[in-house]
């Protein structure tokens, strides 16, 4: 009998879609998600920009350190109200020097060297000997990135809920609409 009630879960539960499936359907709605998303990637790179003076090698830059930082174990602690103020006492770093930076974005490295010290002159990333990190004052600067980046994951959310969805429900009900439809 334990057999048999354990199949009856198995088919009440929806089984969570698999990468490979997940990919499939995403690829299936490509030019959706396309259209939808490369709009919202574009205002958060525009954003970055504008944070850098139009420079695209420096936001390049200062995303990197951030990205870092926000890698950073201790980041995670914070709460989003001490990120957005500014008022963490420091963001600490992943490894991240000007080599590392210049191979990740590859950059010569006299150029990174240069954009460094024009972001730490800004007071949007610190740096203690060799390490960089972004510095918690960069944080209200820094604040229509972070907006735009959010903005971002929920529209990345909803899109790809609303495309998977459908074959969800194809899938696990079995009175369903019947048949593949193309979106």
């Amino acid at each position: 009998m334990e057999n048999g009630s354990s199949q009856d879960e198995a088919r009440e539960a929806p089984a969570p879609p698999t990468t490979g499936l997940i990919l499939q359907l995403l690829r299936q709605a490509y030019p959706r998600l396309a259209k939808e998303l490369l709009r919202p990637l574009l205002a958060i790179m525009a954003s970055a920009r504008a944070i850098c003076g139009g420079d695209a090698q420096k936001s390049e830059i200062l995303m990197l350190i951030a990205m870092r930082s926000v890698e950073h174990p201790d980041f995670a602690k914070l709460s989003y109200e001490e990120i957005s103020s500014g008022t963490a006492l420091s963001y600490r770093s992943l490894s991240t020097n000007i080599r590392s930076i210049a191979d990740s974005a590859g950059m010569p490295r006299e150029t990174v060297r240069r954009k460094v010290a024009e972001l730490t002159a800004a007071g949007l990333i610190t740096r203690k000997g060799n390490a960089l990190s972004l510095h918690p004052a960069a944080s209200p600067v820094i604040g229509p990135l972070r907006e735009a980046l959010l903005r971002l994951a929920a529209q990345n959310y909803e899109l790809v809920s609303a495309v998977l969805k459908p074959a969800a429900g194809e899938r696990n009900e079995p009175s369903g609409s019947g048949g593949e439809s193309g979106g």
